[in-house]
């Protein structure tokens, strides 16, 4: 990674905008960087240069946030043509898998991700190294591992992922661990197959879950949920959780209550899309047992329409590593939110704004703006009259995170120095 600047400040002129708050493109405009952070935005007209500034020429670009992927796992790539990872191994080839998933969400514009379930102490070192710039990755925001009833979802994977709890004191017990070792918030799996195996069901009682809620809300933690199905959605609401975690099968009574209490849901449509592409191909990739359990991509996309309608807010997530959903195919996710009723520039706000929000790191990163860090994705075209440009990475022309070139500085250069000229495509 290369920082920006030499001292001075960064200033990349006569740009369009996207702020992140679901506010129109505007052009003609210039963003300055100091250190780590944007020091001034404003008109092209009206810019004045300091001493030591480096001014970069970008006039056919666009700025906009870092993209956020709010839902993902890095232990796994998600590709369906992968050989199984030899036994022998265990999970001693996990983070050098969660590289190169990193490296691809670089690669697509990505500047955050949250991994949603993984092993505490190798989700931590990523963590650190990312943090410390030692790979070319996102920053990472991590809940390290869940907390489930015995042998619930997450205790599956042959990663070792997951306190089993199965009453308050189990709950409260993990909430505190999982602080003590390290977790940037808690993820809790609120939902369990029904006893005839055709449908969802809340794991705990409203009195359990909310246990766990205020233990984690005291201690300063917000508190995902993963549900699935009707109940066990309404007891996380009740409970007071923070996000919705997929919230497959919801209705309109359990998405006003979302909305009310600001809830976030996070949808990861991603998982369907891939599941029916694949179907469709005569390549299943998951059992027909799960069929009347996720139901079909139309009903959750009407799903979300109902709630975009009623004021749920949304924050991007794909789950990357589920079968077929692989890590920097985000942009896959912003199109389904526009197909689900989000305009493109308020699916934009859910992958940069809304995202960083339920990451707790709004205040940091998330929008454009004097003071926040300079997470920044450059692009050719404008993704808010046409968000499907996103999936194509030759339009990805630079990535910054936190000030440091991820992606394209050697191009940018190029571009500033002989505007016109091919658009190219470095690291």
């Amino acid at each position: 990674m290369t920082d920006i600047g030499t001292g001075g400040r960064w200033i990349l002129a006569g740009v369009a905008l996207l702020d992140g708050n679901a506010t129109p493109r505007r052009d003609g405009a210039y963003l300055a960087i100091r250190g780590s952070t944007i020091d001034e935005i404003g008109d092209a007209k009206d810019f004045q240069a300091q001493p030591g500034d480096e001014i970069l020429q970008l006039p056919d670009l666009l700025v906009m946030p870092g993209l956020i992927d709010a839902h993902l796992h890095l232990y796994a790539s998600g590709s369906t043509e992968e050989e199984p990872v030899p036994d022998r191994f265990g999970s001693d080839l996990f983070p050098l898998i969660a590289v190169s998933n990193l490296e691809a969400h670089v690669d697509a514009g990505f500047t955050t991700v949250r991994d949603t379930g993984s092993e505490n102490g190798s989700i931590w070192a990523l963590r650190y190294a990312a943090q410390e710039g030692m790979l070319r990755s996102p920053r990472i925001i991590a809940c390290g591992k869940v907390l489930t009833i015995t042998a619930g979802h997450g205790t599956e994977y042959g990663v070792d992922m997951a306190w089993e709890c199965d009453d308050a004191g189990d709950l409260i017990k993990a909430v505190r661990r999982q602080q003590h070792e390290g977790a940037d918030y808690i993820k809790v799996i609120a939902s369990r197959r029904s006893p005839d195996g055709l449908g969802s069901i809340a794991a705990w009682p409203v009195e359990e879950l909310s246990a766990a809620v205020e233990e984690a809300h005291a201690r300063g933690l917000k508190i995902s949920a993963h549900v699935m199905g009707d109940d066990a959605i309404g007891t996380a609401l009740r409970a007071g959780v923070d996000s919705l975690e997929h919230g497959w099968t919801g209705n309109s009574e359990l998405w006003r209550a979302a909305a009310n209490a600001g809830t976030y849901l996070v949808p990861t449509l991603s998982v369907l899309y891939q599941k029916e592409a694949h179907a469709a191909a005569g390549r299943p990739i998951w059992p027909s047992a799960f069929d009347s359990i996720f139901g079909t991509l139309d009903g959750r996309l009407a799903d979300c329409g109902r709630a975009h309608e009623l004021g749920v807010p949304f924050a991007l997530g794909t789950d990357a590593a589920n079968p077929g959903v692989l890590h920097g195919d985000g942009a896959i996710e912003l199109e389904l939110l526009v197909k689900a009723g989000l305009t493109p520039l308020e699916a934009i706000a859910a992958g940069t704004r809304d995202a960083a929000r339920l990451c707790g790191i709004g205040n940091e990163i998330g929008t454009l703006g004097p003071g926040k860090e300079a997470d920044l994705l450059i692009v050719r075209g404008d993704p808010s009259s046409d968000i499907s440009l996103l999936r194509d990475r030759r339009r990805i022309v630079g990535v910054v995170r936190g000030g440091r070139f991820l992606k394209g500085e050697a191009t940018l250069r190029c571009l500033s120095a002989a505007p016109g000229i091919p658009k190219g495509d470095d690291r």
